[in-house]
């Protein structure tokens, strides 16, 4: 690493670093080739760097009903338990350079492998071109079933890459006993509260504006990942609150679904650049159909257990 790409990093680590100089220290750190493992592409695939998650218990969650009037309060609709296994996640949203690989592979976009199963009018939908351009941004404007193509892609690719099993015990090599893929909404939750805690922001309990790129921010822009290091997970992973919306694998109305045949809703979490941060909290939830296309969505991937035959 440059001594000039050190030096900017370092500067991330300042709270009193604003918003806006975290944006130019995003796009100075493009242009000279960003050096972050995690952020762009090895041999034409994109470079995860995975981050353990272990767990030992169970996470709730809710479906809230949102006031739309004043004087009315929130109220739970449904509650679902989900016992959570250990798992790794992305440390980043999968980034624009990471998905131009995938588009640009001779065995990627194209390829209708990774849209089987999906309704026929999304198999191979046409993609949007990236709001924000540089490399080290994350990849927006993708639906739902874009980014499942992604991963699928990424799981082939990755066939017999290994990571140390959680439990200490044996490894979980993918293509055997671990998949590439979107997280389930627990497990999205679980890496982004703690566990347990069900603390409202990764990094705790109290909002602070200068841990996230929300609607505060005044950038009106997603920007580079990982631009406030302060704001991270206990996990390490970054940008869990803001940035972009995150989509995860399961269906809105029924979490225990996990499929690609329908249209149904499917669940977005993590708030983002135009949502304002007293929403953009650890457990709140937002959907959209699989096909949109939202300048304000984008995704990570975990590497874990099989949650259905999604994946085969």
């Amino acid at each position: 690493m440059t001594q000039p790409s050190q030096a900017l990093l370092q500067e991330l680590e300042q709270h009193d670093t604003s918003h806006d100089r975290r944006k130019q220290i995003g796009e100075a750190l493009a242009k000279m080739g960003d050096p972050r493992s995690g952020v762009g592409t090895k041999d034409g695939i994109p470079d995860i760097l995975w981050l353990p998650v272990e767990a030992k218990g169970s996470v709730t969650v809710k479906r809230i009903w949102h006031p739309e009037s004043p004087g009315e309060e929130a109220r739970v609709l449904s509650t679902h338990d989900f016992d959570v296994e250990p798992f790794y996640i992305a440390k980043y949203l999968v980034t624009h350079a990471q998905y131009q690989a995938f588009i640009e592979a001779d065995d990627g976009f194209d390829n209708m492998a990774w849209w089987s199963g999906m309704p026929e009018a999304y198999q191979g939908q046409t993609l949007a071109e990236q709001r924000t351009k540089q490399l080290n941004n994350p990849r927006d404007s993708v639906s739902w079933y874009q980014s499942v193509a992604f991963a699928r892609w990424l799981n082939h690719r990755l066939d017999g890459f290994e990571l140390p099993h959680l439990s200490g015990d044996g490894v979980m090599r993918v293509g055997d006993n671990a998949q590439i893929r979107l997280p389930t909404e627990w497990e999205w939750q679980w890496a982004a509260q703690n566990g347990d805690e069900s603390q409202p922001y990764p990094w705790g309990n109290e909002i602070d504006e200068g841990y996230t790129n929300t609607r505060e921010s005044g950038l009106g822009q997603a920007i580079a990942v990982g631009m406030y290091p302060h704001g991270a997970a206990v996990c390490g992973a970054l940008d869990m609150t803001g940035n972009l919306m995150e989509w995860c694998v399961n269906n809105k109305q029924n979490p225990e679904i996990v499929e690609v045949e329908s249209t149904a809703l499917k669940v977005l979490r993590g708030g983002d650049w135009g949502y304002p941060i007293d929403i953009a909290t650890t457990y709140y939830v937002d959907d959209e159909d699989p096909g949109r296309i939202d300048v304000l969505n984008g995704f990570r991937l975990v590497l874990g257990q099989v949650p259905t035959s999604l994946f085969d």
